[in-house]
């Protein structure tokens, strides 16, 4: 999901966004927040950002864009058990789930402290194939993850660059986003209020019940 649909999601007062991984994209089963809450029982619905095999870091990276307008608002990040046991995934996958555009509003953003910043580049220097395309970033990250004062210095050069490739992926991400709703003459919005208790602990009981057998 890009910057542009984020940022206008948490904008929306009834979206809650959700950060995960494929335990968020479950929406065949009956128990999952997207089904649970799609009419907007309590008065809000679930905003996913998910992908399949997704960890903090990527979490991190796609949240990152939001900056500011982060401050004040709810937001549900999810982890599987399996991110606990095996705390990294190997390139290919990473490869596979990593955006340019995140990775540069994780890097680059002013609204983040250099500490967090220090390590979030020791994490993304693991996996350097997905830096190697992105020369400005490339240099950022080992200059922060190195983190002597030499180092620090040295990101805070490249930062004015970075900032501002930063802000011409965020005007391709837009466009390209504009372009996909436009080109969807017959999208319509599934917005059905609803407005009902839930009754949590039948809810709990019924599912514990489905899972027995497996």
């Amino acid at each position: 999901t890009g910057i542009a649909l984020q940022k206008t999601a948490f904008q929306q007062p009834d979206l809650l966004p959700i950060y995960g991984s494929s335990e968020v994209l479950l929406e065949f089963d009956r128990f999952s927040e997207s089904r649970i809450f799609r009419s907007y029982p309590t008065g809000f619905r679930p905003f996913e950002v998910a992908e399949q095999g997704a960890t903090s870091l990527i979490s991190a990276e796609a949240l990152s864009g939001i900056g500011t307008g982060l401050r004040g608002k709810k937001v549900v990040l999810s982890f599987t058990p399996g991110i606990f046991f095996v705390p990294t995934i190997t390139p290919d996958i990473y490869a596979g789930l990593y955006s340019r555009l995140h990775g540069n509003e994780l890097i680059f953003s002013p609204d983040l402290s250099l500490d967090l910043k220090n390590m979030a580049a020791r994490r993304m220097q693991k996996y350097p194939k997905s830096l190697e395309d992105d020369p400005v970033l490339h240099f950022a990250v080992d200059r922060l993850a190195d983190g002597s004062p030499l180092a620090q210095a040295l990101y805070y050069v490249s930062f004015p660059l970075g900032w501002a490739q930063t802000r011409v992926l965020e005007l391709q991400d837009h466009w390209e986003s504009l372009m996909f709703i436009w080109g969807q003459p017959d999208l319509q919005p599934d917005v059905k209020h609803e407005p009902k208790e839930i009754d949590w602990k039948t809810l709990a009981a019924q599912a514990l019940q489905e899972q027995i057998p497996h």
